[in-house]
């Protein structure tokens, strides 16, 4: 079975069925993990390792000193044999703000906007063919119907871009960074409408009730394009506990 081994304090954890070294980010002490395929290899390589008698650093038997403190090591292999597997840090044990993965997120949110724009070069030659041929209102109608569903879908796509990028495994981290692809569209399409409410309101001398109007229709934006691209974020953690396609 497939391990991962601490390189600071020298733990090592037996990675269970459908977890992968990606699922951690680091051990309890700070240190940073590796991946080995076998029990023996873990040993094999804190046998290799020596631990700092002041700071419990553990480096390579090789070295002089110790690189986190300075002190001089002495060359001995007793280490103490504690169960380390509980003082893995998990993705769940994160906070809502450590989930967050901006660089995840911004993939998502130019796929959308790359994704979008080729739709609307598509849209707008639809829409020539329809006027120009006399099209009925039941092809008007399929038309737009089509348009909307492709829309959702590419929203859908962009969550899951956005976290098949940062490959996370945990549904609320994928959730939360898939919503937030659509929450950001949501915010500029909401602010879009926001000014031309309150613009309309304002000539109809209705400038208060226009802004109001305009902020509800912000939140309104902000919430179904973040549920929409959320979904496609769990999406794409379901997709990677059960498969191998990403």
């Amino acid at each position: 079975m497939p391990y991962i081994i601490c390189e600071n304090c020298g733990g090592y954890y037996e990675l269970e069925e459908g977890e992968s070294i990606e699922d951690f980010e680091s051990c309890h002490c700070g240190g940073t993990l590796s991946y080995v395929e076998s029990i023996q290899k873990a040993i094999n390589k804190r046998k290799n390792s020596i631990e700092c008698r002041i700071c419990g650093h553990i480096q390579e038997k090789k070295s002089v000193k110790c690189s986190k403190c300075g002190n001089l090591l002495r060359r001995n292999t007793n280490y103490r044999s504690h169960d380390y597997s509980h003082v893995i840090e998990q993705s769940k044990e994160k906070n809502i703000i450590d989930r967050i993965e901006w660089w995840g997120i911004a993939s998502g949110i130019i796929f959308l906007i790359v994704a979008q724009v080729f739709s609307s070069i598509f849209l707008f030659g639809g829409l020539f063919r329809l006027a120009t041929h006399n099209a009925g209102a039941n092809e008007v109608s399929a038309f737009f119907s089509g348009s909307m569903l492709v829309s959702f879908v590419i929203m859908i796509l962009s969550g899951f871009v956005a976290v098949a990028t940062i490959k996370t495994r945990d549904y609320v981290t994928g959730m939360i960074n898939g919503g937030f692809v659509g929450a950001f569209v949501g915010l500029l399409a909401g602010t879009f409408a926001l000014i031309i409410i309150a613009m309309f309101a304002g000539i109809m001398g209705h400038g208060d009730a226009g802004v109001i109007g305009g902020l509800v229709m912000l939140v309104v934006y902000i919430i179904i394009y973040g549920g929409i691209t959320a979904s496609g974020g769990v999406l794409a953690v379901y997709v990677r506990k059960h498969t191998s396609i990403i």
